[in-house]
């Protein structure tokens, strides 16, 4: 839905400029691991992972990972970015940015029209990623994040929040470059996405996307509670679901996204704790937010 796309990318917005202080506690626990120090402009795919662990005894439905790329410079644009993510058949699939009024590169792993993902409770879904830039890419340094949303209709709580991942761009290597065969470009439309089942099998993935047309020019350690049980993979089956509506500018999405930004603030979870020094799972009564 349209507003559920802006609260997703306001609320990412937040994250990567309000970082929760030390022991904060989500119920979604993120994690951004195996990634390069660095990348090459013009070279080839480099992988790493996205971790979401439940620690949390009830299941996590309509779960969605937002990735966010930020470079010192504020020089990079989704035209420069490939990202892309394996289903649970190994297939990969694009990932499609937005270029936001603070320069920075946000992602909805599996669109913001898709279904999202389950997270069985106590249990950890792991989402395969790669990642490459264009020849031309300014060097630099870049952080990457990754911001967990739980759809709630055309709401959404933010329940999950990823350490920085941060590496450097270099500039090509003289001797050329690997063909700029995917290139994925900022996105002003909303994307549709095939719903994912979840099947057994030791590592997760999205849903694939199907990206609309072309557009203009366009993060990591936290530790993960005990697994109970063997984490779903999510294939790639299911019905599109079509897009609810063009979306604006990334801008407008951000401005229109204001009273959503609040709500995003409101629904952060607390650092309270019960007596004995045990995290609290959520709000407490009377505190009137919602529970993710």
């Amino acid at each position: 839905m349209k507003v559920y796309a802006a609260f997703v990318l306001t609320a990412a917005a937040l994250a990567a400029n309000c970082a929760p202080a030390a022991g904060q506690d989500f119920p979604v626990r993120a994690r951004l691991h195996g990634g390069p120090a660095e990348y090459t402009a013009g070279g080839a795919p480099r992988a790493f992972a996205l971790d979401l662990a439940n620690a949390t005894g009830a299941d996590r439905r309509e779960v969605h990972a937002v990735v966010m790329l930020i470079d010192d410079r504020r020089a990079l644009f989704p035209a420069q970015i490939a990202m892309e993510y394996a289903d649970g058949a190994g297939d990969w699939h694009p990932v499609s940015f937005e270029h936001t009024d603070n320069d920075e590169n946000v992602a909805v792993l599996g669109g913001e029209n898709g279904p999202g993902t389950v997270v069985p409770a106590r249990a950890t879904v792991t989402v395969r990623l790669r990642l490459r830039f264009a020849p031309g890419t300014p060097a630099g340094r870049v952080t990457a994040s990754a911001t967990v949303m739980q759809r709630k209709g055309d709401d959404g709580d933010w329940v999950g929040e990823s350490d920085p991942y941060a590496f450097r761009t270099l500039p090509a290597a003289p001797t050329g470059h690997a063909p700029w065969a995917h290139a994925p470009t900022a996105t002003t439309a909303t994307t549709a996405t095939t719903a994912p089942t979840a099947s057994t099998a030791t590592t997760a993935s999205m849903p694939p996307t199907a990206s609309a047309a072309p557009k203009a020019p366009a993060s990591p350690t936290t530790s993960t509670p005990p697994v109970s049980r063997t984490a779903p993979a999510l294939a790639a089956t299911g019905a599109h679901r079509p897009p609810a509506g063009p979306l604006s500018t990334a801008g407008a999405l951000l401005l229109a996204g204001g009273v959503l930004l609040l709500a995003a603030r409101r629904r952060k979870p607390r650092r309270s704790r019960r007596r004995g020094g045990r995290p609290d799972d959520g709000p407490r009564r009377g505190s009137g937010a919602r529970t993710a």
